[in-house]
């Protein structure tokens, strides 16, 4: 079932003045980043206090006790669970502050409430997997775009920026995917643009890059005069192709066929015997109402 999805994230509270700040004179760890599309963002707040994971006290050095006399990081329960098990969390949550009718606040009766918390453990997504688990690419105006995975980060290809991010990224939706140029297919349209190392696309026409999808729907719904790719690299940062009178789909047209590209995405996968529709061809293969030719 693999790994299961820890959701959040601690800091601990060995120091006095800050323990004493937000729990009091309890022991454990403070929350400080808990994912909003995970299953504990239902239950567990920033600014909790946790106590206690399944049962066992939790240090405010992040650890729990194991064995006899020893110690060791609490993300060791985790390898305890299935994808499906129930967590149980034990947290402190400070009450909000109550405003009097002359709107000063008033203190309240008590400062400090324990709760138990519960949800199911989820199976854990990575940001960057060891390998895609299918095949994607995109291929517009020669610009090659791939989701990265540690199969293809290679240090000798991947700019330092890029291998930085790698080493501390976290997933913000679940859906989120890193995407990368990874080569420059040379034409006219990209005249200029030299072949990168593998380097991270931020923005299309000034919108975050969530994932590879997300990506090819901006591209092909473009309607304005200019594509704009926004790329983490100190050497260009700013990439534009020309859209206007679909000179960017004209090239990549010529450059499929220059290069024995099928196509500039992956058709999706059909059942035995399926036939597939028009939409799944290349749009310059695509037939067009009154006989218009190959106007996209």
């Amino acid at each position: 079932m693999g790994a299961c999805l820890q959701g959040f994230e601690l800091q601990d509270l060995t120091n006095a003045a800050l323990r004493e700040s937000v729990a009091g004179n309890h022991t454990g760890c403070l929350v400080i980043e808990v994912a909003a599309w995970t299953n504990a963002a239902a239950h567990l707040q920033k600014g909790d206090v946790v106590l206690s994971i399944d049962g066992h006290k939790l240090q405010n050095d992040k650890t729990v006790p194991f064995k006899d006399l020893d110690y060791i990081n609490f993300e060791f329960l985790m390898s305890y669970h299935f994808v499906g098990d129930m967590m149980r969390v034990e947290v402190l949550r400070k009450e909000p502050v109550v405003e009097g009718e002359d709107g000063a606040a008033l203190p309240p009766a008590n400062t400090f409430h324990k709760l138990n918390l519960t949800w199911e453990m989820q199976k854990r997504h990575p940001i960057l997997p060891s390998r895609p688990q299918k095949q994607s690419f995109l291929m517009v105006g020669g610009l090659l775009f791939l989701p990265l995975s540690w199969e293809i980060l290679d240090p000798d290809r991947s700019t330092r920026a890029l291998r930085s991010f790698c080493e501390s990224v976290r997933r913000i939706s679940a859906d989120e995917e890193v995407v990368v140029l990874s080569e420059i297919f040379p034409h006219p349209i990209n005249d200029g643009y030299f072949p990168p190392r593998l380097t991270r696309v931020l923005t299309f026409n000034d919108v975050p890059v969530r994932n590879l999808s997300h990506l090819t729907t901006m591209i092909e719904d473009c309607t304005e005069d200019w594509m704009r790719f926004k790329v983490d690299s100190n050497l260009q940062q700013m990439i534009v192709l020309d859209a206007r009178e679909n000179a960017v789909w004209n090239a990549t047209q010529e450059i499929c066929e220059i290069y024995s590209v099928p196509y500039y995405k992956p058709l999706p996968a059909r059942k035995e015997g399926e036939e597939g529709g028009e939409s799944e061809l290349p749009l310059w293969q695509r037939s067009h109402a009154k006989g218009e030719g190959t106007k996209w």
